[in-house]
């Protein structure tokens, strides 16, 4: 193995591997490039380990490699027909927010709140889908279940549908009855991250909705959802809803409201006031924009697809905990979740079939992958994820 290096203007060292002869010419050695590399950090290693079984077999050397590989889990050679590939889903962004919700501690939050009885690892796991989903590819519940089942590898859930969402929707927006949800987890997470939370920031927004009329009042005069109001998306002419957020200094965010459209923001204060003093965190800031502009580009708040008090408030409920997630993200590896989520985007799970049987395997991490789950304090997936013996 041949190693050069480059170094760049701004100081970092680039290195590159090619697979190199020495030759004895008149006298002197000169270097025969066989096979180039390519770039360290971007290095084929499957490809590398299948190139040394290869040369080992025709010496009739023992494969020293057996079990770390698909090929050698299902009894074939990659480059056989017996081993075929059936699918290639992205990993890694959902593998860092799944050990970011495991961390902070948020399942067992949920299970707190929701209570042994309705709790269980799928409703978890639909939850934390759609999570991922609004964090990653933001789309509508039923998109996003079929985003979960086929186009993304979702650690712990095979497959979900759009009544599994739902019903974890449901579940979650009556479990947060008094925003008991939200403050199990904010605590929680407040507790593991030592967050400073003697002045919080708090700001409204409007999101509209493609409409022609209001909600109507409901029975006892309770105010229809979806109304018209001052709307800060200059959108007067469609129905909205009114939603608040508070933040800390960091920009984590502490906990959201959702009121009627018509909502004005002297008539939301004082019920914030009193609920974050209920919860005995510091004073409340009014700022503008501090929380939202993530929320609604990054998260993609709007459009709202549902209909139903409920599952609207269930939907900013999901856009709540997946800023949480990427906020964490952010401040522990100082890049943006932009930046995060297309590296380890890169990152996949490959599913491969043999005469042995099925596996799942991971792509390996390059440097630039593995430096952000090691700041977010994760280890990488483990290369086989899966093994369905035939």
């Amino acid at each position: 193995m041949r190693t050069t290096e480059r170094k760049n203007l701004n100081g970092s060292v680039v290195r590159y591997l090619a697979l190199a002869h020495n030759q004895r010419v008149d006298g002197t050695t000169k270097t025969n490039v066989l096979l180039n590399l390519g770039r360290e950090d971007r290095l084929d290693r499957d490809g590398l380990r299948r190139l040394v079984r290869s040369i080992n077999r025709y010496l009739g050397e023992p494969d020293t490699d057996a079990g770390t590989d698909a090929a050698a889990v299902t009894g074939t050679d990659a480059a056989t027909d017996g081993l075929r590939l059936i699918s290639s889903r992205p990993a890694g962004a959902a593998w860092l927010l799944h050990g970011l919700w495991t961390t902070l501690e948020v399942d067992t939050a949920l299970r707190k709140v929701l209570g042994g009885r309705r709790f269980s690892t799928d409703v978890e796991r639909v939850l934390f889908a759609l999570v991922a989903n609004r964090a990653i590819d933001p789309s509508s519940t039923l998109a996003a279940a079929e985003w979960a089942s086929h186009d993304v590898a979702i650690p712990g859930l095979d497959g979900m549908d759009e009544d599994h969402a739902y019903r974890a929707m449901d579940l979650l927006v009556e479990a947060d009855t008094d925003a008991s949800v939200q403050e199990a987890v904010f605590f929680a997470v407040a507790d593991l991250l030592n967050l400073e939370v003697d002045l919080l920031f708090f700001d409204t927004t409007s999101t509209y909705f493609e409409r022609d009329t209001e909600d109507p009042d409901g029975e006892n005069a309770t105010p229809g959802f979806r109304r018209y109001g001052h709307s800060k998306d200059h959108r007067r002419d469609l129905p909205q809803i009114v939603i608040g957020l508070a933040v800390t200094r960091e920009g984590i965010p502490v906990r959201c409201w959702c009121w009627p459209g018509n909502t004005s923001d002297q008539a939301i204060l004082p019920e914030v006031r009193d609920g974050l003093r209920g919860w005995r965190l510091g004073r409340v800031v009014t700022v503008v924009e501090r929380g939202f502009r993530d929320l609604k580009s990054t998260i993609e708040l709007r459009p709202v697809f549902h209909r139903l008090e409920p599952r609207i408030r269930a939907h900013v409920l999901l856009c709540w905990l997946a800023l949480l997630l990427i906020r964490v993200a952010e401040r522990r590896t100082g890049q943006t979740w932009r930046q995060i989520n297309r590296e380890l985007g890169r990152l996949h799970a490959i599913t491969l079939t043999g005469p042995a049987g099925t596996v799942v395997q991971t792509t390996e991490p390059t440097t630039a992958q593995s430096s952000i789950l090691r700041a977010c304090g994760l280890t990488p997936p483990p290369r086989i994820t899966t093994l369905h013996p035939a």
